[in-house]
């Protein structure tokens, strides 16, 4: 409603209900918008902006006319979109459910039997304090395991690092 007022609104013809709508120009980050002309035509129930269409819902623009001419915008609204309408539709299908003690289905699970549940530690995150070199916050999974364990960079070698005393490449070793 407040954006149809901040329309200009030049009527054609009131008894036909046509009408040129210039929609407010205002700036926004990298430029300006809006300063577009939409032609509304109330008896034909179309804009050129093509949501009154689409949405058989009144755009701002029809709204900006009917209020320039003093014609109430509402009656154009399609009566489904009434909650009044709504309600009488879906009426005859929905039903209220009966208490869970007059139900006939027994659940597949009976929770009764289980007690109380406890969730697994295992899976708990393990929050480290400050300097704590205790185990890792991140829960490992088989996507987390390598496929090739440790390699050496200089001599390409398994199960030994650059740095090890291992490698026979190492400034220690020659």
């Amino acid at each position: 409603m407040e954006k149809a007022k901040s329309h200009t609104v030049h009527t054609f013809s009131k008894q036909r209900g046509i009408f040129k709508v210039v929609t407010q120009r205002y700036r926004v980050k990298g430029g300006t918008k809006g300063g577009r002309t939409q032609n509304v035509d109330i008896s034909q129930r179309s804009c050129t902006c093509g949501k009154w269409i689409s949405h058989h819902l009144p755009c701002s623009h029809v709204m900006a006319g009917c209020l320039a001419e003093n014609l109430d915008w509402k009656k154009w609204i399609e009566p489904y979109h009434y909650s009044s309408k709504l309600h009488k539709l879906w009426e005859p299908i929905i039903y209220p459910l009966d208490p869970t003690e007059c139900w006939n289905y027994v659940l597949p699970v009976q929770w009764q039997r289980y007690g109380k549940l406890v969730p697994d530690e295992g899976c708990r995150k393990i929050k480290k304090k400050r300097g704590d070199k205790g185990e890792s916050v991140r829960i490992r999974t088989e996507m987390d395991q390598s496929r090739s364990g440790i390699k050496c960079s200089r001599c390409h070698q398994q199960g030994h690092t650059k740095r090890s005393k291992l490698c026979p490449l190492s400034s220690s070793a020659v």
